[in-house]
């Protein structure tokens, strides 16, 4: 089982707001050359720049009124895009990574063809549409080449730049571009998608869909995954924090060790950095100042052992054992048992 693939022009969930924006923009013959589709990664942002692109390429700007981007999946454009041969259309992304790892870096390869393909002869509708997925891949050298093209923009070119970390990229891109924020996705419309999809409803479904913190992505590679021991192990951990049963901590931390932990890593780090949000955030409705002192260190804490662990190769079961002891050590001294 798996999720469609964005290029393809798969329905947009939960994302109409976003979606009616950048249709009315597209609809009302005056788009901005610019677009960063930003939000957390697995919420619609790709699958929105794809069916912004095919309703371009196969229909033109200005086209009447609209709120939603559908084409007709037979036409040309579409057919095209399909097959990776539509020549108004680039892609710029990073190579897919091995299971559990991270993507990399968009090869700088791919920043060079930019300028080529936004000075060719304009094809069929005269637009030229460039697709970056995500941005978060260029270094400073690849962003500071798409800021020069941002600059001085061809007519009838778009960039569609998909970002999970807008703040990373360079002031003077987002000085130049519209931004337009997509929200996470919620826990029911995650649950209707993974059942479209043929997932089987039940409680590993639900524990994926909790420990998605919102990605459609991370919950399909959750419920398709090898977890049925984990995942209840998780999310009993997660209910007795800041209090850590020492026996269950390591029982979960040796399932991130060895082959096949990484994906594991990366649910169990994303389920503790969830619940450090959602405990600040609780502490901060009810104005308790003093309660976050402690959150700022203990965040950089868990993060940065989390993204060294990932860079050195450590030991991921140590990490884990080390980020729940230092959450209960910081929040709960005393309760370790």
């Amino acid at each position: 089982m798996s999720l469609p693939d964005p290029v393809h022009g798969p329905a947009l969930v939960g994302q109409a707001a976003a979606e009616e924006e950048l249709a009315r923009a597209i609809s009302s013959g005056r788009l901005h050359h610019g677009w960063i589709l930003a939000g957390p990664s697995g919420i619609g942002k790709a699958t929105l720049a794809y069916r912004a692109a095919r309703h371009l390429l196969a229909h033109g700007a200005g086209a009447g009124e609209r709120s939603v981007l559908d084409t007709d999946p037979d036409h040309p454009a579409c057919r095209q895009i399909n097959a990776g041969a539509h020549p108004g259309l680039l892609t710029l992304a990073p190579p897919q990574p091995e299971p559990g790892r991270r993507a990399g870096l968009i090869p700088v390869e791919q920043v060079r063809k930019v300028g080529r393909f936004l000075g060719a002869t304009s094809g069929e509708g005269g637009w030229r549409i460039v697709v970056i997925d995500p941005a978060d891949g260029l270094n400073r050298a690849g962003q500071n080449a798409i800021l020069k093209l941002l600059e001085e923009p061809p007519r009838q070119s778009l960039f569609l730049i998909v970002a999970h970390q807008p703040g990373r990229l360079l002031p003077t891109i987002r000085s130049r571009c519209r931004i337009l924020e997509l929200q996470p996705l919620s826990e029911e419309t995650l649950r209707a998608i993974l059942t479209d999809a043929g997932f089987e409803p039940g409680e590993k479904l639900d524990l994926a869909v909790r420990f998605a913190n919102g990605d459609v992505e991370r919950a399909a590679q959750i419920a398709g995954g090898e977890y049925d021991e984990a995942l209840p192990a998780l999310a009993d951990i997660i209910d007795s924090l800041p209090a850590v049963d020492t026996e269950k901590a390591i029982l979960l931390a040796g399932m991130t060790a060895g082959a096949g932990g990484e994906v594991l890593f990366e649910i169990v780090t994303d389920a503790l950095c969830g619940w450090l949000r959602a405990t600040v955030r609780s502490a901060a409705e009810i104005a308790a100042a003093q309660a976050l002192a402690p959150y700022p260190a203990l965040w950089d804490r868990v993060t940065g052992r989390a993204g060294e662990t990932r860079g050195y190769n450590l030991d991921r079961s140590h990490c884990v054992l080390a980020n729940l002891f230092d959450i209960q050590d910081a929040l709960a001294p005393g309760q370790r048992r």
